[in-house]
């Protein structure tokens, strides 16, 4: 009876393995025929990665470095960073402080004109991608958001000064720094 435990054991054994296995090998069987895929897609010159995707974008047409100008000289603290936001509250704006929002300004003027310079210019690349996606870094974009509220207080504030061309002005280049990142994000 003994050896008959045992050779039961040994086959169950045996089947658990062979089923193991299998299920290794039929897991792996995809992945195999997507890098031979790969392989010929690579061998016939056709792109297979986000950089290769990506139309190049010439350094002439690039306003890459002009944010980074401006991020460079973007002297915002969260202080003042919360006091904008409090700032452009439709609730809170009667009790601004408009000369704070203004020394916040000047204080912020090379980051302000570097950034209506980049958006003189027709595309953005500033993203490295990452071969896995959710591992890309994206943090430009909460820089951006700042230049964005600089530039939104300067039109509220040209706008109560009188200054509407000053004002529309200021709109259009936070128009246009919105349609930047479109060109970062892959097709």
């Amino acid at each position: 009876m003994r050896r008959w435990v045992i050779a039961v054991f040994a086959l169950a054994f045996a089947v658990l393995v062979a089923f193991a296995s299998t299920l290794v090998w039929l897991y792996r069987a995809p992945f195999r025929q997507l890098e031979r895929e790969l392989a010929w897609l690579r061998a016939n010159k056709i792109p297979t990665t986000r950089q290769e995707l990506l139309p190049p974008i010439p350094p002439e047409q690039n306003a890459a470095p002009f944010y980074q100008k401006a991020f460079t000289a973007l002297q915002l603290s969260k202080a003042d960073d919360q006091f904008l936001r409090e700032a452009l509250n439709p609730k809170r704006r009667k009790l601004t402080d408009w000369r704070k929002v203004r020394q916040i300004l000047e204080r912020n003027r090379a980051a302000i004109m570097a950034a209506r310079q980049a958006t003189l210019r027709p595309h953005l690349r500033m993203t490295q991608w990452q071969p896995d996606f959710f591992s890309t870094n994206f943090s430009h974009l909460s820089q951006m958001r700042s230049l964005t509220r600089l530039l939104t207080c300067e039109a509220m504030l040209k706008k109560l000064t009188g200054d509407i061309d000053g004002a529309i002005d200021s709109c259009i280049t936070i128009l246009r720094m919105a349609h930047h990142p479109c060109d970062d994000a892959p097709k």
